[in-house]
């Protein structure tokens, strides 16, 4: 088994870790979240120090935007909320390229399936556990290869937050990687970037 969306990757890695209970061959965090309640806020990028405030206020926020235009625009209009994401983001992925012009051409198709499948509710739901406590430590991962790839341009989510996560493990004694790619937080949109990342997964199922 292998997963990539990094939350839930790592704490598949952890269940396996302690528990010897799945198959995984490895753990792939792409451009990941972190557990940032466990990093100083002192190396936030402003998006993230942003995002606590907004997490703090999440239930208003819910309300405003259960109400409001943008809702509305995801179903009647997605173009328009394209359009939207990609006027309010454009500083934020400044190094982005055609990486954020494919995932905005895709993030509206899966936010408006995933809302039709489990509500609006849901994807507040998983953006508060993501950012939230992860109930379990990465440096107990001491089993399954962990792999993380992140953008050296990401603006988003700092690449020396995601080095020093990934130079705790190590002194645990985790078995982890970490590539650096010259480019931002959506370098996974690019098909050679994926050829890439699948290449170096490989090696893990060949053992």
């Amino acid at each position: 088994m292998l997963t990539v969306i990094a939350p839930y990757a790592l704490a598949c890695a952890h269940l396996k870790s302690k528990e010897q209970t799945n198959g995984l061959v490895c753990a792939v965090a792409i451009s990941p979240e972190l557990p940032y309640k466990h990093l100083p806020t002192s190396d936030f990028s402003p998006y993230l120090k942003e995002f606590k405030v907004i997490l703090k206020y999440l239930p208003i926020v819910q309300r405003y935007l259960l109400d409001g235009e943008i809702v509305k625009s995801l179903f009647a209009s997605p173009e328009y909320y394209t359009r939207i994401l990609e006027d309010d983001k454009r500083i934020l992925y400044e190094h982005e390229g055609e990486d954020l012009k494919m995932y905005l051409k895709t993030c509206v198709t899966f936010l408006r399936e995933g809302v039709n499948a489990y509500g609006i509710q849901e994807p507040f739901r998983e953006v508060k556990m993501e950012h939230d406590e992860w109930q379990f430590q990465l440096d107990e991962i001491t089993n399954v290869p962990c792999i993380f790839w992140h953008g050296t341009k990401n603006q988003r989510v700092p690449l020396k937050l995601v080095r020093r996560v990934v130079e705790n493990m190590r002194d645990k004694g985790s078995m982890v990687q970490l590539h650096e790619v010259s480019k931002g937080h959506f370098f996974w949109m690019n098909d050679d970037k994926w050829r890439q990342v699948l290449t170096n997964m490989l090696q893990f199922f060949h053992k």
